[in-house]
């Protein structure tokens, strides 16, 4: 059985833990709503696009995502 004192001491580390966590999933939030048009791939290789603004802005951003997307699918299939 854990004394108390080290059950203490556990849930103050899972306490520190969790918060540093969180913060990282608000600073993440942060840069993701302060960057309007952004295009990235994640560690499990999916791709992900955001576009807002208004339609002409959405529009542009959403063509030059889709021109990485196309280079980067004929870069995996070895076209030049």
């Amino acid at each position: 059985m854990i004394p108390l004192t080290r059950f203490a001491d556990l849930l103050r580390t899972y306490k520190e833990q969790v918060v540093a966590d969180y913060d990282e999933i608000i600073m993440a939030a942060d840069l993701l709503g302060s960057r309007p048009n952004y295009f990235t791939m994640d560690e499990h290789g999916n791709f992900h696009a955001q576009a807002s603004g208004p339609l002409d802005e959405c529009i542009r951003a959403l063509q030059h995502h889709l021109s990485k997307l196309i280079k980067i699918k004929e870069q995996k299939e070895g076209r030049p």
